[in-house]
């Protein structure tokens, strides 16, 4: 029955059918799947109904996660905050998620990055791989996104020698203890 309301020409009756996805508790492949299509509508009000309606137990699925970030570049801005927000959501954020969300933190604004980094806090990301992209983040000209790359690397600790000449250098240049 789900399914069929997700799948309504009725814009409002989708966003009921995703209002009360978990009380009708169904959840399977199908439904996920249309649950991931409205994410990326054209209207704002069913994308955020949808992001909503995600359950931890979407999550618990990597795969769910990973189409999750299907066409990110491409979503309105609050929509890209709704979903890194939702995956903190998850008992353990996918490595592909990781990496993915790491290979766009170039081109993401600051409070996008922000929010990203407070997703690895949560989920302790420390893969030296993402910690590499995080270190080029260092030597953006915009303060507010340095000194959040900065902040992220110092509570991780890590150990790696290029990590601790960068952030020993992004110290001196902005007098920081």
């Amino acid at each position: 029955l789900l399914l069929v309301i997700l799948k309504s020409p009725n814009i409002s009756d989708r966003i009921w059918a995703l209002h009360h996805r978990a009380d009708l508790n169904e959840t399977n492949a199908d439904v996920q799947a249309e649950v991931l299509k409205l994410v990326r509508s054209a209207h704002y009000n069913v994308s955020e109904r949808a992001i909503q309606s995600v359950t931890p137990l979407d999550l618990e699925s990597h795969e769910f996660q990973f189409a999750l970030l299907k066409d990110f570049d491409k979503l309105n801005y609050a929509i890209r905050k709704m979903i890194i927000l939702k995956l903190r959501e998850s008992p353990q954020l996918s490595p592909k998620v990781s990496i993915r969300l790491a290979d766009k933190l170039q081109i993401m604004n600051g409070e996008l990055i922000g929010s990203v980094l407070a997703l690895f806090s949560a989920k302790e990301i420390d893969n030296i791989e993402i910690v590499r992209q995080v270190v080029d983040l260092l030597n953006n000209q915009n303060y507010y996104v340095s000194k959040q790359a900065y902040d992220f690397l110092n509570r991780l600790q890590i150990a790696d020698s290029g990590v601790q000449r960068s952030l020993s250098r992004y110290r001196t240049e902005h007098k920081l203890q």
